[in-house]
């Protein structure tokens, strides 16, 4: 196993790197971390390690896993709080990260139609497979259509985006 550790340490390396945002330090760590857990599991468990069909696959795998541990360990820490409790006060306030997601997705889409885009190729930029999706997203969101919007500035739909997600909680809506 040490073999197949050391055979693969660059790959680890690359899947670390990319997952820290280029975190030389930081990955390097990861793998190091991550190859001693190879090891110990090889210790413990040999046969399950034994019967591990694609080695190159799995310690990638452990390698992700690490670093979304490592990344959610700093978010933690930066935040000053569990990720859960965000979520429950967020609720508990009316907050709706799937919502603020959609507005997020729906401001992409008028700032590329203020910025002469056509209206196929912002269901395209945005992942609808066609326009009748752009249009059913922007009807259940905004109700209307693309093509029934009137013209108004980015700034404008932004302003509704924070009124609809943040005060229209507070208004008992």
């Amino acid at each position: 196993m040490v073999r197949r550790v050391s055979r693969w340490r660059k790959l680890m390396f690359a899947v670390a790197l990319r997952g820290l945002d280029d975190d030389g330090d930081a990955a390097e760590d990861i793998v190091q971390k991550a190859a001693v857990r190879v090891l110990v599991m090889a210790r413990r468990k040999p046969t399950m390690v034994e019967e591990v069909r694609n080695p190159r696959a799995w310690l990638v795998r452990v390698t992700k896993n690490m670093v979304h541990d490592a990344r959610r360990t700093k978010n933690t820490e930066r935040v000053g709080c569990r990720p859960g409790y965000l979520t429950a006060a967020a609720r508990r306030h009316g907050y709706h990260y799937s919502r603020a997601l959609r507005w997020i997705r729906f401001l992409h889409g008028m700032a590329l139609r203020e910025a002469g885009v056509s209206a196929l190729e912002v269901a395209s930029r945005l992942g609808f497979s066609d326009l009748a999706g752009w249009s059913r997203f922007t009807l259940r969101l905004v109700g209307r259509t693309p093509t029934q919007l009137p013209s108004l500035p980015l700034h404008w739909w932004v302003r509704r985006a924070i009124d609809d997600l943040f005060l229209s909680s507070v208004r008992g809506g």
